[in-house]
């Protein structure tokens, strides 16, 4: 069983993680979701004057009340600033550390070891329904990981729909590697 872990892991997400390399620096899908400040040298220096740290930061942002009529009163003003706009929902960081650091094949190899555990656990005899729970894990992901930024915060719907659909054929990719792997208890 380890040993269809490791190699369960290891094959679905780099999969994972090649699907994503391409979809993000060949496709132009996500860029094409992406919009462009009208003056970038303008943005980044007021970034950085007003947003000196990295992290997330929201505008408005109604926190910091420490009585209850504080925070009532900073939720109202919140209320009032968000009707007017714009509302802000941004990540920030400082200079690049390259990006090998960024890109996450760890996280995909972890999660497709997860996810081999599962399928072996579901004990499926066919590839297409041991495929399919891992579909339905992307499905799940997709659900709670992407589509409340577009409820929330929101994320338009184009770039949603493109990070689904960048999910969904990721973890097809990585799924035929994980069901051909969990084939039968003791792995191909």
């Amino acid at each position: 069983m380890t040993r269809t872990l490791l190699l369960g892991g290891v094959l679905g997400g780099v999969l994972v993680f090649i699907w994503g390399a391409i979809s993000w620096m060949v496709l132009p899908w996500h860029a094409a979701t992406m919009k462009k400040f009208s003056n970038e040298d303008v943005v980044a220096v007021t970034l950085q004057a007003y947003a000196p740290e990295p992290g997330v930061y929201v505008l408005p942002n109604a926190g910091g009340g420490k009585t209850p009529e504080e925070k009532r009163a900073l939720m109202q003003e919140a209320e009032r600033a968000m009707a007017e706009g714009p509302i802000v929902f941004a990540s920030i960081q400082g200079p690049s550390q390259g990006m090998g650091k960024q890109m996450g094949l760890g996280t995909q190899i972890l999660a497709a070891m997860l996810i081999t555990w599962i399928v072996l656990q579901a004990g499926l005899a066919s590839f297409g329904g041991r495929l399919a729970l891992v579909l339905a894990f992307a499905v799940a992901a997709s659900l709670v990981g992407i589509v409340p930024n577009w409820i929330w915060w929101g994320f338009s719907t184009d770039f949603t729909l493109v990070g689904i659909a960048d999910m969904l054929i990721g973890w097809a990719l990585g799924g035929l590697a994980i069901a051909w792997v969990t084939a039968s208890p003791a792995g191909p």
